[in-house]
């Protein structure tokens, strides 16, 4: 048998050592990490992946009930109506609009505090400033309504003192002012009929709250001719006029 030269000692395919000789390898490693460590990442995704369905669950739940609100509240028409929707969809916007409307239809109606119990009901649900003002405003006409301006009063400055508040602002200074006169406190209600600003230069003022600023000026200048005192009488009882003493 010819003998094996170096040459062929050089091709023979080196031998692979055994795990033990080779030591652990990246593999190796990857696969106890996952094995050891594997709920630590199981877990969190788990969460994320049940947090996401339910999210998308509470999504389209959310979704039906307001439409489902939307189409009862176009359709109601009396004040019971509207309570209805405000009752069973209270979380949605249409529901917290169909307690302004209820209490509109009881406003009109000439039921002030049932009406104020369902604007106070409205305000409660923490509204955008841009709707609680007109609906503020709305308590204060109710006190008006029922002649008790020391409430109205204090509704006026709930507006004057809440968020928003620069939407119904020339209205509540009207009618502070107007309550005052009513109780007649002459001085103070010329006071606020003079707080009435008057219209910006910006078109963005909206018209009625330069209606607003219109009246405060009538007003205003009715209490001022009330205020002006009168002449002394001239004239004794018998006609004559009195001589100087």
């Amino acid at each position: 048998m010819a003998k094996k030269t170096v040459a062929d000692e050089a091709q023979k395919p080196a031998q692979q050592p055994t795990p033990e000789e080779r030591g652990p390898t990246i593999e190796d490693r990857f696969a106890e990490f996952s094995a050891r460590y594997k709920w630590y990442f199981i877990a969190p995704l788990a969460v994320i992946v049940i947090a996401a369905v339910a999210l998308v669950i509470a999504s389209s739940r959310n979704r039906a009930q307001s439409n489902a609100a939307e189409a009862a509240f176009r359709t109601a028409k009396t004040t019971a109506d509207y309570e209805t929707v405000a009752a069973q969809y209270p979380g949605t916007v249409s529901g917290r609009l169909a307690l302004v409307r209820a209490a509109d239809q009881l406003f009109r109606d000439g039921k002030y505090a049932e009406a104020r119990a369902r604007y106070e009901a409205f305000l409660a649900t923490r509204p955008d400033p841009l709707l609680a003002a007109p609906v503020r405003a709305s308590v204060i006409q109710t006190y008006i309504r029922e002649k008790n301006y020391t409430a109205a009063i204090e509704a006026c400055n709930a507006l004057l003192n809440a968020e928003g508040r620069q939407f119904a602002e020339r209205q509540a200074m009207y009618y502070e002012a107007y309550c005052y006169e009513q109780l007649g406190q002459l001085g103070e209600a010329q006071t606020w009929y003079g707080k009435v600003a008057p219209p910006a230069t910006s078109r963005a003022d909206p018209v009625a709250q330069r209606a607003w600023w219109r009246r405060g000026r009538e007003r205003l200048s009715e209490v001022q001719l009330r205020l002006i005192p009168k002449a002394p009488d001239l004239v004794g009882p018998s006609g004559n006029v009195p001589s100087p003493s």
